[in-house]
């Protein structure tokens, strides 16, 4: 890949990065604090403060999720740096959707001291309440194992 073209994806890549970011960070703001039905029997919206990581895990271990969040976060800026000129657009997209899920709920724990959760499936299943960014996180996730399997099946 040129430099040029190189610069434009890394700027694209940020620049999505930051978008979403933006969006999880923006709903976290004007979330009300009441509980409220957003589709009735389905979704709630539900304001939750987590002190832990995934499901409440590790409550009250605020610097030791941060570590963990730093961490993880720059084993995968270290992977798209140098496997970038072999990822295609999609894959960028997709690990960018995990980076500014992991980067937004990060902010929450080192600005608030907790993440912000919000949507509340409850009605319909038992489940931790959540967060966009915990979407991006999850379904990022999902997808790059796919692709990663059916690059791993082409090889063979």
């Amino acid at each position: 890949m040129k430099n040029k073209q190189k610069i434009m994806a890394y700027t694209k890549m940020i620049i999505l990065v930051c978008a979403l970011i933006i969006a999880d960070q923006l709903i976290k703001e004007i979330i009300p604090k009441d509980d409220q039905a957003l589709i009735p029997g389905l979704v709630r919206v539900t304001y939750a403060e987590n002190t832990g990581g995934a499901f409440s895990l590790g409550s009250n271990s605020l610097l030791q999720i941060i570590i963990v969040n730093i961490i993880i976060i720059g084993i995968i800026l270290r992977f798209v740096c140098v496997q970038f000129d072999k990822l295609n657009s999609f894959t960028k997209i997709v690990l960018s959707f995990i980076l500014a899920g992991g980067l937004s709920n990060l902010l929450d724990r080192v600005i608030r001291g907790f993440v912000i959760d919000y949507i509340n499936i409850n009605d319909c299943f038992k489940f931790p309440i959540f967060n966009l960014a915990d979407i991006y996180i999850v379904l990022g996730w999902i997808i790059f194992i796919i692709l990663t399997i059916r690059y791993m099946r082409k090889k063979v």
